[in-house]
């Protein structure tokens, strides 16, 4: 079974194009369950790298309802090594997902694979145009209006208020970790493994030797890793900040050390309005980076129907 699973695997990495599939006449087709064969997936090209893992593009080969098989477009989460604490987070992370359930504004999953019972991949749906970060800075040689940069925070705030909904926080709401699919349809995703397959220049370690995104969060994180609907609201926040400047990095030119004094001392320090942003927008950036938490807006409040 090992040499089959590595025959397969060579194959697939010599094929990297998902424009050029050759399938295994081995391959099974996926019925539909939580547990998804390896052998029903072809992996195609990286769509980014970290330390401890990568995504790709792939192909689930699967069964329709009228009995017809077709390719279904992925993207694959995979860990370098399957053993260490990072398999326990990319499992958390996958049951998570899963018992989260389908929303318009959240990265749908479809499942995932189990490999010498350790979970080896997370097989979710495929966004066309990448991340909203450099998304936004794609966009910078045309611009975006108001009422584009109200309906990105928009559909990031109906997403969030689906995640809420269903007892769970966040905890690295952020540009990168929201995803563009067709239609330009925002979808929320990487949900806790997200600072282990990123850029290390997003993520600091801390003395309780975890890392964190800094630059995005809230002052109880940073003083005391209190996390909460709140505390993603903060990030909500820093979302806006980077929808206005088109993919900014928070707090420009203020090194980490010095943040960590402006945001958790006496000085109250914000950013200050974007060049670009309309003043309502300002001012729901504004109040999502109150000082005392439950001040801050819920996701609830800030979608359309209770703006």
């Amino acid at each position: 079974m090992a040499l089959k699973r590595k025959q397969l695997s060579d194959q697939f990495t010599a094929n990297d194009s998902s424009d050029n599939l050759a399938y295994s006449k081995e391959l099974q087709v996926w019925n539909g369950s939580k547990i998804i064969p390896t052998d029903c997936l072809f992996i195609g090209k990286s769509l980014g790298e970290g330390q401890f893992g990568t995504v790709t593009e792939g192909k689930l080969r699967t069964a329709c309802k009228q009995k017809k098989i077709h390719d279904r477009q992925i993207a694959i989460k995979m860990l370098k090594n399957q053993e260490g604490i990072n398999a326990k987070e990319l499992q958390k992370e996958a049951e998570l997902l899963v018992k989260l359930g389908q929303h318009e504004h959240v990265i749908h999953v479809y499942g995932y694979c189990i490999e010498e019972k350790y979970l080896s991949r997370i097989v979710m749906e495929y966004a066309e145009l990448g991340d909203l970060h450099r998304y936004l800075r794609k966009l910078r040689s045309i611009g975006v209006d108001d009422s584009k940069q109200f309906a990105f925070a928009q559909q990031i705030a109906e997403g969030m208020k689906f995640v809420v909904s269903k007892g769970c926080v966040h905890r690295d709401l952020a540009a990168r970790n929201v995803l563009v699919c067709a239609g330009q349809q925002l979808k929320i995703s990487d949900f806790g493994l997200a600072k282990d397959l990123q850029s290390a220049a997003y993520y600091r370690k801390t003395s309780r030797g975890g890392v964190i995104p800094f630059r995005w969060c809230a002052p109880e994180v940073l003083l005391y890793a209190t996390y909460s609907e709140y505390s993603d609201v903060w990030s909500y926040g820093i979302v806006l900040w980077e929808i206005a400047t088109l993919g900014g990095t928070p707090y420009p030119g203020i090194p980490v050390e010095k943040l960590f004094e402006l945001l958790t001392g006496k000085s109250d320090y914000r950013m200050s309005k974007p060049r670009n942003c309309s003043q309502t927008l300002y001012d729901i950036m504004v109040s999502c980076w109150n000082s005392v938490p439950d001040k801050r807006p819920t996701f609830h409040k800030m979608t359309y129907e209770n703006m």
